[in-house]
Formats: C-alpha cells, sequence, structure tokens
C-alpha cells in the first residue's frame, strides 16, 4: 500500500522563529533604505559651517549695493546676471553690482557672520570698512562701494 500524502505542518515553535526571523529582516531592509535615502538627500543649508568651503559648491557670493539708500545686500547664486536682473525687477532703486567672490554659500555664510554688526535687513547691510577690508580680502574689486548716505 502506497503511503498517503502527510500534511506539513511546523511546530509553534517554528513558526515563531520564522515570523521573529521575517520581521528581523524586515526592520533591517527598511533601515538600509532609510540609510541609502537619507545619502541622497543633501544637507540643509543651515547646517553648513560657515568657514569650510563645500569642494562641490560652483556658486558666487554677489555683492550689490542699493542706490539712494546705500545698503548692500550679500548674497549668493549660481548665475549672478540672472540674479542681478530679478533683484532689479522687484527693487524699487536702482542696483549696482559691486563685486563677485569665488566661495558660494560658505564665504557667504562668512560675510553674514562677520558683518553682523551691519546688518539692516535680512541680507541686506550698511556699508561699512569692514565690509570694504572683507570684500577686498577674498578678491573683490571695491572702487564702487560708497559709505551710507544717510537721507534727511
Amino acid at each position: 500500500m502506497a503511503d498517503a500524502p502527510r500534511s506539513v505542518s511546523a511546530a509553534p515553535g517554528d513558526l515563531r522563529r520564522f515570523l521573529d526571523d521575517w520581521k528581523k529582516r524586515d526592520r533591517e531592509e527598511r533601515a538600509a533604505k532609510r540609510a541609502a535615502e537619507k545619502a541622497l538627500i543633501p544637507p540643509r543649508p543651515w547646517v553648513v559651517d560657515p568657514i569650510a568651503p563645500d569642494p562641490g559648491d560652483n556658486s558666487w557670493t554677489y555683492v550689490i549695493q542699493a542706490g539712494r539708500c546705500g545698503l548692500v545686500k550679500i548674497g549668493v547664486s549660481l548665475r549672478v546676471e540672472a540674479r542681478m536682473r530679478s533683484l532689479q525687477k522687484t527693487s524699487p532703486a536702482v542696483l549696482r553690482l559691486v563685486a563677485v567672490l569665488e566661495g558660494g554659500l560658505a564665504l557667504e555664510r562668512l560675510m553674514h557672520a562677520r558683518l553682523g554688526r551691519d546688518r539692516a535687513h535680512h541680507e541686506w547691510f550698511r556699508p561699512s570698512e569692514r565690509m570694504r577690508a572683507l570684500i577686498v580680502r577674498h578678491g573683490g574689486d571695491t572702487a564702487f562701494l560708497s559709505p551710507l548716505r544717510v537721507p534727511k
């Protein structure tokens, strides 16, 4: 007589071990996926060290001065000419490009930190000798940088 097929059943302990192993592998795979996704996300700009230059940063730090009020904007852009046009469209004052400096975001943050006492509003600063020296130190020409004229 031929043997009748037997039903395959696992002992409760085997099933529990299988489920535990499966859960462990699933957790490890999810953690690896999160780590891989996190590696693709660039660091947030406010976490960047202001002194250490980023070797992959090919942006420029620009210095722009507003006509009559004389305030100076220090910013960063990949395309300075396009940024200048964009700012001019929304500015009531005539803007002049004072300097374009290599250094990108790291240099911009350094300048903002060093010129904190001269800050007028966000990225706008009052011109000062400290600013002039900082621009010259980083390779900029300050021939157009005029002192602040206070309106009467």
